[in-house]
């Protein structure tokens, strides 16, 4: 009994977490706060028996870790402790997939300035005042106009003749 570690002590490994290819955690009743923790910060409780409890990894979930600075690596690796390197390839590939595409788009509104012909792009860029507030060409004949910059922009064309 001497050598045998104590219940609870930290020499006693938790029983071990099963992920399967369909992106279900299952978990032993007796597994660790402390993974249960982990797990709950990337995973969604889908049910809970007896015996063991299922938790549910999405894109969903993961993006709600990777908002709040869990990196797909440390995901990926606490899964790897805690399963023993069980947790499927498909599985960690997507994970690691999902927070490399994180943040990577965004959507933003835009005010466009077209014009009629190509030759006033060149002639609005060299304008003194009005060069500097134009934002980026998307072809010879539209403009981006910065949100900051609409206002400004709106009544310089007007006061130089190009909008009524």
């Amino acid at each position: 009994m001497r050598n045998e570690p104590a219940v609870g002590s930290p020499a006693q490994k938790s029983p071990l977490l099963r992920v399967d290819a369909n992106f279900q955690a299952h978990v032993p009743a007796r597994a660790s706060l402390y993974d249960r923790f982990q797990l709950a910060r990337f995973a969604n409780l889908e049910e809970r028996e007896k015996d063991r409890a299922v938790y549910r990894i999405s894109q969903a979930s993961v993006s709600r870790a990777l908002k709040n600075g869990v990196a797909a690596e440390q995901i990926t690796a606490f899964l790897a402790r805690a399963t023993d390197n069980g947790t499927p390839l498909k599985v960690v590939e997507t994970i690691l997939a999902w927070g490399t595409r994180q943040n990577t788009a965004r959507l933003e509104q835009a005010t466009l300035l077209r014009l009629s012909h190509e030759s006033l792009l060149a002639e609005l860029r060299q304008h003194p005042r009005l060069g500097s507030l134009l934002g980026e060409a998307l072809n010879s004949t539209t403009l981006i106009i910065p949100a900051d910059k609409v206002a400004e922009v709106r009544r310089l064309l007007a006061e130089l003749g190009y909008l009524e």
